[in-house]
């Protein structure tokens, strides 16, 4: 996924917490705002989709997942928290610090993922939407092939917050190649 955003192209996440600042979340909250051109304190799925068709290259179908995955209450309107996670994620894509992201925000990621609440994410819930985490359906079936330590075919928790340490332990690893190099 590419975040195409000229506007998002100025915000950052701060690189211990991975979050936003409180300046840049207020003015994502007015951004927001603006956005909500019904005054719903929210975005309905047209809206969120058009939003996403100029800021992303995602297709509709995968712009419909997400509408699905962030609407955390399914009420049918994004509010205001559920879009800035969205954004924080576009973010981290952007600024290619994903890995980072989700090791700092393992539990927040798995829950995104477990789509039926489960408590498990499954190979087709982590394919689903690992697009949007930057996953390729090859490293998913890898994270699976290596952190599903008890071959259920599903990853708990635990195995997911192994697999967020992989991921830090691996950019730790990437970092220190660059200074080498």
């Amino acid at each position: 996924m590419q975040v195409k955003s000229l506007f998002l192209q100025h915000f950052h996440l701060d690189q211990t917490y991975y979050l936003m600042s409180g300046r840049c979340a207020r003015l994502l909250n007015e951004y927001f705002n603006a956005l909500d051109v019904h005054n719903k304190s929210g975005l309905n799925d047209i809206q969120f989709s058009n939003l996403m068709k100029v800021i992303t290259d995602l297709t509709q179908t995968e712009i419909l997942f997400l509408f699905e995955l962030f609407d955390l209450d399914a009420s049918g309107i994004l509010e205001f928290g559920e879009f800035y996670l969205m954004v924080c994620i576009l973010i981290a894509t952007k600024d290619n610090i994903m890995k980072g992201f989700i090791h700092m925000h393992s539990r927040v990621v798995f829950d995104l993922l477990d789509a039926n609440s489960s408590g498990t994410i499954s190979v087709s819930e982590f394919k689903k939407y690992g697009f949007f985490f930057d996953f390729t359906p090859d490293a998913i079936n890898g994270v699976f092939h290596e952190f599903d330590v008890s071959h259920d075919q599903v990853l708990d928790y635990r195995e997911f917050r192994m697999f967020a340490l992989a991921c830090v332990n691996s950019k730790k690893e990437m970092n220190r190649e660059e200074v080498v190099c």
